[in-house]
């Protein structure tokens, strides 16, 4: 049996690393190339609604052009801050640009509706009529297409939804 060289075996796992890293940056570029626009989509976009409800806080809502993700990767195109809970970190989401405050929700578990929690609604855009509907997978597994809207309102209403209508916007 011949024995590879130690150098050969190290230049192809040099060869595999650096292809690795291309990938990665390739796939990260994507959402690098979205561009964001305070207000819906009116073309080309996804449209990200937030409502603070009893937050007391001002709805957001964002158009992010050309995205390509999930629906958790979009808060980061959308320019927004999510943090998940201690056991679901990337995928349930406890917090939206910082609230509810650590004091309301410390984020170790999942949030409770008697407390407040973060509803999630979706919207796509080949539906009609154009509706929100609470989507039926978390926002690290759904993957969002040009036209679909999302809504993220925080309740202690289980029964509540959003007050801002789904965008229509057109895709080329």
């Amino acid at each position: 049996m011949k024995s590879v060289p130690f150098r050969a075996v190290l230049l192809i796992l040099l060869a595999i690393v650096a292809i690795g890293s291309v990938t990665t940056t390739s796939n990260n570029s994507s959402s690098t190339e979205s561009r964001v626009v305070d207000g819906p989509c009116s073309e080309n976009g996804t449209t990200l609604v937030i409502e603070y409800g009893p937050l007391e806080q001002e709805s957001i809502v964002r158009c992010v052009q050309d995205f390509s993700g999930t629906g958790w990767e979009l808060f980061a195109a959308a320019e927004l801050s999510v943090k998940g809970t201690a056991d679901y970190p990337n995928s349930f989401v406890c917090r939206i640009q910082d609230l509810p405050s650590a004091e309301v929700e410390p984020c170790d578990g999942t949030p409770n509706i008697q407390t407040g929690s973060w509803i999630y609604f979706v919207a796509n855009a080949d539906d009609e009529p154009r509706n929100w509907q609470r989507s039926p997978v978390g926002a690290s597994s759904r993957t969002p297409k040009c036209g679909d809207s999302e809504a993220w309102i925080f309740s202690k209403d289980a029964n509540a939804s959003p007050l801002t209508m789904p965008s229509r916007n057109e895709c080329r």
